[in-house]
């Protein structure tokens, strides 16, 4: 059920948790005003750089079919949003954090679309639709020189990512939500909040650029990565608020005992 209180305009939401740290360097744009920017406002800033085929956000009318609304991204570089929304002001957010990856989402989406039948086009999602919008709502990217970090959360060894390597976090990881609708959990966390990732390794010069920098190389090597990724079972389950720094209540080792949010293996019918 949709919580009317979400909505109500907050310019700083940014600093309600750590996780915002990609869109924060766009949100500072709107933080003096008062109500939430208007569709103008955003595609004024947008092309603040002059980008070539930047998106246009436009005004969506009612209900939308998601074919329509993919191929309207692709085709005519407009995407349909609502104002004064979250879930929409965020994935504009994402937009600007993330120009190649969300062009690159789009079109795979294309291209998987224009393998299906046209008996099923629409109306049955692939595979390789459902791990597109698994990335598009829920991706995560994290980018880190540590192989072994990388390696305890593809097996599941929670504990080593989050205690034993608990320290590496701080110099040699990114964790980077690229997905809009994870943001918006982000506004509330709550316990079994997960991520759904690509697992970038990284040099370790990485971490020694600015955040916009290690922001644009990021976009560019979730881009390189998606062509890889075929099915939901391509993607590392990621469980967000065991990330130091990212829930007060990790903190205390015993907040990694509970195995239904730090899972021991993937469910059978993942």
């Amino acid at each position: 059920m949709h919580d009317e209180q979400m909505d109500s305009w907050d310019p700083a939401f940014f600093l309600k948790s750590p996780a915002f740290w990609p869109l924060e360097l766009f949100a500072k744009h709107f933080v003096d005003l008062e109500a939430w920017p208007s569709l103008e406002d955003f595609n004024r800033f947008s092309s603040r750089d002059g980008e070539q085929n930047a998106p246009k956000f436009i005004e969506q009318n009612g209900k939308q079919k998601v074919i329509d609304y993919i191929k309207q991204i692709a085709f005519a570089s407009e995407v349909p949003s609502r104002e004064n929304n979250w879930h929409d002001y965020l994935n504009m957010l994402c937009w600007q954090a993330f120009p190649k990856s969300r062009k690159k989402i789009n079109a795979l989406q294309i291209e998987a679309l224009a393998f299906q039948p046209d008996s099923e086009r629409g109306l049955v999602r692939s595979a390789h639709l459902d791990v597109l919008t698994h990335l598009d709502e829920c991706g995560v990217a994290v980018v880190s020189s540590s192989k072994v970090l990388l390696d305890g959360i593809r097996n599941f060894a929670w504990k080593d990512v989050f205690l034993r390597y608990r320290d590496v976090f701080a110099t040699s990881v990114d964790v980077v939500i690229f997905g809009h609708g994870l943001y918006v959990q982000c506004l509330a966390p709550f316990i079994g909040m997960t991520g759904r990732c690509l697992l970038l390794e990284c040099d370790g010069d990485h971490f020694e650029q600015s955040k916009r920098q290690r922001l644009e190389r990021t976009d560019s090597l979730v881009t390189n990565a998606l062509g890889s990724v075929k099915t939901p079972q391509d993607l590392a389950p990621l469980p967000l608020l065991g990330i130091p720094g990212w829930h007060e209540e990790n903190e205390n080792s015993h907040f990694y005992e509970n195995r239904d949010y730090f899972r021991p293996g993937r469910q059978k019918d993942a």
